[in-house]
């Protein structure tokens, strides 16, 4: 098929439109998935492999440390104090009301302790909400949390928090003891 544009002539058959076309697309698609897709797969483990948690930090009974924290996040402190290992801390808002200068609100704080003893633990867990600059904002004390010999514990308190320390929460300062004969 001849087709003419101002004065030249050009052949192009639907066809060749086509298959030029295709081709462009193909290309394209195969692009995308090298870019986007081969980065995802490579980071992903091989079929029936589990990623393996590195090893927790042992560390002195009672425990201290700051670790970045803010509204909503998850952190893993992965401590080993006296056998109970600290895997993780979530500082989370109950509900979804707004965020108000000088309200209490509630607030749910998860914890995820794993006793690698073989007789139950029971720890005390006390955190200091700081600001950027490591100022205090807030103190709380949670209730202790028993953890039975050689098992995993997701404890969770409901605790009122100033709306202002909440927005202004950067880290936490963490402290722990495992209470001494824990039975």
């Amino acid at each position: 098929m001849h087709v003419m544009v101002t004065g030249v002539t050009r052949s192009h058959s639907t066809r060749e439109a086509h298959m030029r076309f295709t081709k462009v697309f193909v290309a394209g698609f195969i692009a995308t998935i090298l870019v986007w897709g081969m980065p995802v797969w490579a980071a992903a483990p091989a079929a029936g492999q589990q990623k393996t948690p590195p090893a927790p930090v042992k560390a002195g009974n009672p425990y201290q440390g700051e670790i970045a924290c803010r509204l909503g996040d998850t952190v893993n402190p992965n401590v080993n104090v006296d056998g109970v290992v600290w895997r993780s801390l979530a500082v989370q808002q109950v509900g979804h009301k707004k965020l108000v200068s000088g309200k209490a609100i509630k607030t749910r704080i998860e914890i995820v302790l794993e006793n690698t003893r073989d007789r139950r633990a029971k720890a005390t867990i006390v955190l200091l909400f700081e600001d950027e600059q490591g100022n205090a904002l807030d103190r709380v004390e949670l209730n202790p949390i028993a953890v039975s010999g050689g098992a995993m514990k997701t404890a969770r308190q409901k605790v009122k928090i100033q709306a202002d320390v909440l927005t202004a929460m950067r880290k936490i300062y963490l402290f722990a003891e495992v209470l001494p004969h824990s039975s």
